[in-house]
């Protein structure tokens, strides 16, 4: 998955399992069940993953979005649990940190309230997640047949994330190019090669 998407983030085939499971269970007629699932996990988290951002972070994000701007006060940050204000704090991340370089218009942001919901939480991963990843390889290296379901778990969370990528895509751009970023597009941009030098021209040798 990581080549595909986040080039410089390695995941382990645990995490690669989450992603898939959070694009799974955010789909139109699941989301609004799912809300206290991501809420809850987000308490003490500053990604879905934990601290790492992922491809699940921007497609999640791009379903909630819309639902978050019709939340009353009452279901922002009101009532016994507080509200959605993991949820919110979580998407005040995604929609602003220079770390994805997305550029969103303030009027298709969600609006968000710094003083109720608090600052961005970096989060830990739980040590059974830690045991995990070590065991893959250890730096959330995936081996062996570790790699290959790693690899054919990240095949599917790319089809599952085409149709909400299509849905944000006139909204976010890489920041001055309008261009999609290479999380959002799963493609890495083509650098232009800069061109060879010419060989510098040995002189004939007198005899």
């Amino acid at each position: 998955m990581a080549p595909h998407v986040f080039p410089s983030v390695e995941y382990s085939t645990q995490e690669t399992a989450q992603i898939d499971e959070w694009l799974s269970s955010t789909t139109s007629d699941k989301l609004e069940t799912s809300l206290p699932t991501i809420n809850d996990n987000l308490k003490d988290k500053t990604t879905l993953l934990g601290s790492k951002l992922s491809i699940a972070d921007i497609v999640v994000y791009a379903r909630v979005a819309e639902l978050a701007k019709k939340w009353s006060s009452e279901e922002r940050t009101g009532g016994e649990s507080g509200g959605w204000r993991y949820l919110l704090r979580w998407i005040d991340y995604v929609q602003n940190t220079p770390a994805l370089n997305l550029k969103i218009s303030d009027e298709d942001k969600v609006p968000v309230d710094h003083s109720a919901v608090g600052t961005v939480v970096r989060g830990q991963e739980p040590k059974k997640e830690k045991d995990a990843a070590a065991a893959a390889g250890g730096n959330g290296k995936a081996k062996g047949k570790g790699k290959a379901d790693a690899d054919a778990a990240g095949e599917s969370v790319l089809d599952k994330v085409t149709g909400a990528v299509e849905a944000v895509k006139e909204k976010i751009v890489v920041a001055g190019t309008g261009v999609l970023p290479e999380a959002v597009t799963g493609k890495k941009q083509k650098k232009e090669k800069a061109p060879k030098a010419p060989a510098p021209k040995k002189e004939g040798m007198e005899l």
